[in-house]
């Protein structure tokens, strides 16, 4: 449990007399968004609590303001990623299929953290948890919203789902005992394999995991690229790059060559790797001229090559996803009005189907 203390004067300017928005006695005015810290106001102090293993809580003012002047004393826990954000917008999360136009033409009302078009046309989605399921969930849901099938997670998130040609699903749960699950429909565990990982945050235990076709599984956790095999031994692994910035892992692809392909988020930073865990090809911030890169995340390998990859910390009019040859020419770009980044996508034709032989 870790605290931040703000001691806050926001002063409206209007013709009239400026009033302080906080009151120094208690949260009217204010609500809390996101995730589960508490806020409190102790000796005309705003205090906010953490809880370990949540997503980023945020107490904004209930109204906006178009002029203010902003004064604060703030006291943080160096270990927290605290602060304090004016001008900011708080948004309803969801999932879309979109156009090439940008326009949604379908939507889940939740935010979800991976996400597949199954050949049934339904939906195989990995929910980020929420009231409804505090733990995170895998849910197959058809094009009227309605589900068909859930996994509800048992810690404290699910990280990943893919539909395997079994029919099964691979997931992976974080918590105190992070582990890759295969589960049958019926709800029956087939496959569990302890993931060795830290313990003491749970958002980074793992990523964008995914079954190889020799049976074994690639999971990225933390700052490490991992293969384990059937039994749960860890038979390879790439450690990211050196870098003054959070190189983390996020999305990691094998192709037939055995070549692995790996984001590193706030490293702005994509790196291909030999089966001996040599760098044969990279991109880096700087490298496409006009183009940001922005926070990489999620990963689609094409056929012909190029590489397609998500701009997470992008906002229009910077592009969010971003196609690219091994020359490193950008191919198109795609970017919208939403006011919220894209985790992870998947290409579709023009038909709303999976496009045939990427990986992702």
């Amino acid at each position: 449990m870790h605290k931040t203390l703000l001691t806050l004067a926001l002063l409206p300017l209007a013709a009239v007399a400026a009033e302080p928005i906080f009151n120094g006695k208690d949260l009217t005015g204010f609500a809390k968004k996101g995730g589960e810290a508490t806020y409190a106001v102790k000796d005309g102090v705003l205090v906010g609590t953490s809880t370990l293993n949540t997503p980023n809580t945020f107490l904004a003012t209930e109204k906006e303001y178009a002029n203010f002047v902003l004064e604060y004393d703030f006291l943080n826990d160096p270990r927290l990623n605290s602060g304090v954000q004016f001008r900011s917008h708080a948004h309803d999360k969801a999932t879309e299929i979109v156009d090439a136009a940008g326009k949604p033409t379908w939507q889940y009302p939740a935010a979800t953290r991976d996400g597949h078009v199954l050949p049934n046309g339904n939906l195989l989605l990995t929910l980020s948890k929420n009231k409804a399921y505090p733990g995170g969930a895998v849910v197959e849901v058809t094009r009227d919203q309605k589900i068909v099938w859930e996994y509800k997670g048992t810690q404290t998130e699910v990280n990943t789902a893919v539909l395997l040609d079994n029919g099964d699903v691979m997931l992976t749960e974080a918590g105190d005992k992070p582990r890759l699950l295969e589960v049958g429909r019926d709800g029956l565990i087939k496959v569990e394999i302890p993931l060795g990982c830290q313990v003491t945050n749970h958002h980074m235990q793992s990523r964008m995991a995914r079954k190889l076709p020799n049976g074994h599984y690639l999971v990225p956790q933390d700052k490490t690229v991992r293969e384990y095999d059937a039994a749960g031994k860890v038979v390879w692994e790439r450690k990211s790059p050196e870098s003054k910035l959070d190189n983390r892992s996020f999305c990691s692809l094998r192709n037939a060559s055995g070549h692995t392909l790996i984001s590193l988020t706030v490293a702005n930073h994509l790196i291909e790797v030999d089966a001996d865990g040599k760098v044969v090809w990279e991109l880096r911030e700087g490298d496409l001229p006009g183009v940001r890169i922005n926070r990489t995340t999620a990963l689609s390998w094409l056929p012909n090559g190029n590489i397609v990859f998500s701009n997470y910390a992008a906002r229009a009019p910077q592009p969010k996803l971003v196609e690219i040859t091994r020359a490193k020419q950008v191919v198109w770009t795609y970017t919208d009005s939403s006011k919220e980044g894209v985790h992870e996508f998947a290409l579709l034709d023009d038909a709303g189907k999976p496009l045939s032989g990427v990986l992702r």
